[in-house]
C-alpha cells in the first residue's frame, strides 16, 4: 500500500494470520525488495509453520 504522510510518499506492508489478526507493519520510504523479505522472513521465523490436518492423523 502506497501511502502520502506530510507529502512525502511511504511504502506500508501488513501482515495478517489466518484470522485476520494484524501481524506486523513495515514503513519504508521506497520500494526495497531485500528489505520487504527480511521482513517476511523475520515473521516466519517467528510464528510456526502451519499444520495440515492430514499430518496429525
Amino acid at each position: 500500500m502506497i501511502l502520502k504522510i506530510n507529502g512525502e510518499t511511504f511504502t506500508l506492508w501488513r501482515a495478517f494470520d489466518s484470522e485476520g489478526h494484524e501481524l506486523d507493519i513495515f514503513l519504508q520510504k521506497r520500494k526495497n525488495k531485500k528489505a520487504a523479505i527480511r521482513f517476511l522472513s523475520r515473521l516466519l521465523g517467528e510464528h510456526p509453520a502451519p499444520v495440515l490436518l492430514s499430518q496429525i492423523n
